[in-house]
């Protein structure tokens, strides 16, 4: 359970990605879609999302962009990584170096 949030919640509109985003990583996320938007490209990121119970957690997101039979940008498909362990583990060596 990645967000804490349904499925519904999120598909509807109620809940949307950049709600989830923690605030500290916004401006970051936003600048990257942005970029990829006017690049007509994809993007992979990781950054922090707060969990609907407010844990944070770390992911990759990665997404390519789709775009119309007029090649005009439609939307981002891809997929999305938990990653908190492994920033955890990076974290810990770090940390003893």
């Amino acid at each position: 359970d990645l967000t804490g949030h349904t499925v519904d919640t999120l598909t509807s509109g109620r809940t949307t990605w950049p709600e989830l985003v923690h605030p500290d990583d916004a401006t970051a996320v936003r600048r990257a879609v942005e970029s990829a938007l006017q690049e007509h490209r994809g993007f992979s990121l990781v950054h922090r999302i707060v969990h609907a119970s407010g844990a944070v957690r770390w992911v990759m997101d990665r997404c390519r962009l789709v775009s119309d039979a007029h090649g005009e940008p439609r939307a981002f498909e891809g997929f999305v990584s938990d990653v908190s362990q492994l920033r955890q583990v990076a974290q810990l060596l770090d940390a003893e170096n």
